[in-house]
């Protein structure tokens, strides 16, 4: 199990669509090379040492590789320690349930396991921490059935359990049941977490929505871009103040496709759509990954730009790059001010390609700076890579 100094086991009584909170801690380090944490379904957790002055072929180095349960998810870190959330099979291939790994980064010996619990649900999707780093939540794909229209709508899917920048409400994003819920989070304690739904909203039915990202526009204000992965959109939300009022105040300002104007959702399938969503860090840009589109060779991250103030059209379509992979299901901009590269795990083509950022256009700049295969094509999507982060 996981120390009560990194993971309270004695958890919470609150259990929201497949998710927990438990509290965690951490130290610090630092590294001679950029690091990139890979979730790697058939090789576990991966670090990668990005060298940018190195050629393509060249620059990525796996440097460890850590087990971390059955086909890692997601990923997310505090300070230096690093999270992982795996689908299944936790603490044994009898159990259905997904587990929690916890590593600590050291000097000497890299990522290590300081402990590990179960997520209390099948099919571990994602993680995240809340803003003062004592929270961990956690979201599992569980067997309930769905109310959504769609093939894959058969169950309840959620596929986030996200913290907004206040840190006041948890917001859990329901691919199955074409809903989002926000749950207010309050009295972090030795006793426990205070979970409470406050309100939840429904989208027309097929939308799938599957994961939202913030951004702060005032003391009393944020917008929240909701990606909708079976209707391939965009759904920008303005979310007022969270603390003055019981009542959530939140109005939908724009839908737009993740493909473009006038573009349809992808065919012929319809699923494993839009998936990832991002912000670059001067709040000018966002970007979404697609996937499963009509090209057979690679998928594109779209790119917006973004006028927040604008409440009529916060988000106007800039284009398109290509991630020159299949099925991006997961990417991620570094961290350093400028967002100078971006990093792409496509599930399919089985391989992590970073590409260099132009902050000023907001497109990736042509060709690629960095491009490590992890194994053969797979189309089964079982043994790919399922998230990419920067350390």
């Amino acid at each position: 199990m996981i120390p009560r100094r990194l993971l309270d086991t004695s958890i919470l009584s609150a259990w929201l669509f497949g998710f927990r909170s438990v509290v965690c801690s951490s130290c610090s380090i630092t590294d001679v090379f950029p690091t990139l944490y890979v979730a790697h379904q058939n090789r576990s957790v991966l670090t990668i040492h990005f060298d940018p002055t190195k050629a393509p072929e060249e620059s990525l180095e796996i440097v460890q590789a850590v087990h971390a349960g059955f086909q890692p998810g997601w990923l997310c870190t505090h300070d230096s320690n690093l999270y992982a959330v795996s689908r299944s099979k936790y603490p044994d291939s009898t159990s259905p349930s997904g587990g929690i790994f916890a590593f600590a980064h050291t000097q000497s010996s890299g990522l290590v396991g300081i402990g590990d619990t179960t997520s209390d649900g099948e099919g571990g999707v994602f993680c995240d921490i809340s803003k003062d780093g004592r929270v961990l939540s956690v979201a599992n794909i569980l067997a309930q059935p769905g109310p959504g229209t769609n093939g894959s709508q058969i169950q309840s899917n959620p596929h986030q359990a996200v913290f907004d920048p206040s840190g006041q409400l948890m917001i859990v994003p329901d691919r199955g049941a074409d809903r989002v819920y926000f749950y207010r989070v309050s009295s972090i304690s030795d006793l426990g977490l205070d979970v409470a739904l406050a309100q939840n909203i429904t989208l027309p039915p097929g939308s799938g929505p599957r994961h939202a990202i913030f951004q702060v526009i005032n003391d009393r204000a944020t917008m929240m871009y909701l990606v909708g992965e079976l209707d391939n959109t965009i759904r920008a939300f303005l979310i007022g103040d969270t603390a003055s009022s019981l009542t959530l105040n939140i109005t939908m300002l724009q839908i737009v496709s993740t493909l473009g104007p006038g573009a349809k959702r992808t065919d012929p399938n319809n699923e494993h759509l839009a998936s990832e969503v991002a912000l670059s860090t001067d709040g000018r840009f966002l970007y979404v990954s697609n996937r499963n589109t009509v090209s057979y060779d690679a998928d594109p991250i779209a790119i917006f730009a973004l006028q927040p103030s604008d409440t009529k059209a916060p988000l106007t379509y800039l284009g398109q790059n290509s991630t020159l992979g299949k099925i991006p299901r997961h990417f991620s901009l570094s961290q350093d001010p400028e967002n100078k590269w971006v990093a792409v795990a496509n599930e399919v083509s089985n391989n992590i390609l970073l590409f260099k950022r132009n902050r000023k256009s907001g497109f990736l700049e042509d060709g690629i700076v960095g491009n490590l295969t992890l194994g053969d094509f797979d189309i089964s999507l079982e043994r790919g890579p399922m998230a990419v982060i920067w350390g």
